[in-house]
């Protein structure tokens, strides 16, 4: 499981000393946390449900404790942590059921080989394609959707462009603390290997390997600011914001036509064509976990109606579900 929801379920499934140097070092943020929001009045607010979460790290005792009594079985030692968790819960928060709905059930889909199989054996440029159909059919259904608040052009290519230098950043810090180096093929890109070596003689290859070498070290480092900065992502990121600032405005026209019918289908193709239209060299890529929380969206305001005993059976259900995903 790669989302948010299985790192949770996995910290809280172990019972090692790593576990509990985590633990206590969350515990140390969240009391600076509660310090820092005492004079705001809003401590109680956020310590409700303090009791309800600690109950849900007591998951390992619990099924040691079932195991000595010869019933070794994680669903049920889950089951018992989660229902004495929604018991001390002061207030079920209106999200929870929709989270783990989607994560859960999503994490079960992925997991599956032949979806595996079908997804692998895709082109990039198609899932791309994919990924902004399912957007283009969930963006008409969000009621409060952030397409159509109205703004500057400007203004929206300023937020698009601080959005994704920001997330540049975060890539690049990534891939710094992983010890990798991202490169760009722009900036070493490797010389030709021409037909004519393979006529050379075996003691001149290693010497020609060597030239070679260092033909691309000196290529690479002898970038200059000029090039650096083309290859940077303050450059890169131009292109894919103006993009986005234009497909939002085109996007608010959209959805603000009642000519387009009353079905949200109509709306959903005319966006899906401006993407064909402004996304022909592949730029405009949507993340999954977006798509996963516009439908976290809609399904929360399906489950808003449900009584909370009905919303504690989901959030049971789901998380066995999930407890199950982390042993696929």
């Amino acid at each position: 499981m790669s989302s948010g929801l299985g790192r949770l379920l996995k910290l809280i499934t172990t019972g090692n000393g790593v576990c509990r140097r985590i633990l206590t070092t969350y515990a140390v943020s969240a009391v600076m946390f509660l310090v820092r929001i005492r004079r705001r009045g809003q401590v109680k607010k956020w310590v409700n449900n303090t009791g309800a979460v600690a109950v849900l790290f007591l998951y390992p005792l619990v099924l040691r404790i079932l195991s000595r009594l010869g019933l070794p079985s994680r669903y049920c030692a889950c089951s018992i942590t989660v229902i004495s968790s929604l018991a001390l819960a002061k207030s079920i928060p209106s999200w929870l059921p929709s989270y783990m709905m989607v994560e859960s059930v999503s994490d079960y889909m992925l997991s599956l080989n032949a979806l595996r199989q079908l997804f692998g054996g895709l082109e990039e440029s198609r899932l791309l394609r994919l990924r902004q159909m399912i957007f283009c059919l969930l963006v008409p259904t969000i009621r409060t959707s952030p397409w159509l608040r109205r703004g500057t052009f400007i203004r929206d290519f300023i937020l698009f462009y601080c959005l994704w230098c920001l997330l540049s950043l975060y890539q690049g810090a990534k891939c710094y603390i992983k010890g990798k180096r991202p490169t760009t093929p722009q900036a070493c890109a490797k010389p030709p290997q021409f037909e004519e070596s393979r006529l050379l003689s075996t003691s001149f290859k290693p010497l020609v390997d060597k030239l070679a070498e260092l033909q691309e070290l000196t290529t690479c480092n002898r970038q200059t600011f000029a090039e650096i900065l083309m290859n940077s992502a303050l450059v890169h990121n131009i292109i894919p914001s103006f993009k986005w600032a234009l497909w939002k405005r085109f996007c608010r026209s959209v959805l603000s036509q009642s000519n387009l019918g009353r079905t949200h289908l109509m709306k959903s193709l005319v966006l899906m064509l401006g993407f064909q239209v402004l996304d022909q060299n592949r730029q405009m890529d949507i993340s999954p976990r977006v798509l996963r929380y516009m439908v976290r969206v809609n399904l929360k305001e399906f489950l808003k109606p449900l009584s909370n005993r009905l919303q504690m059976m989901l959030i049971l259900a789901f998380s066995n579900l999930a407890l199950y995903n982390t042993t696929m």
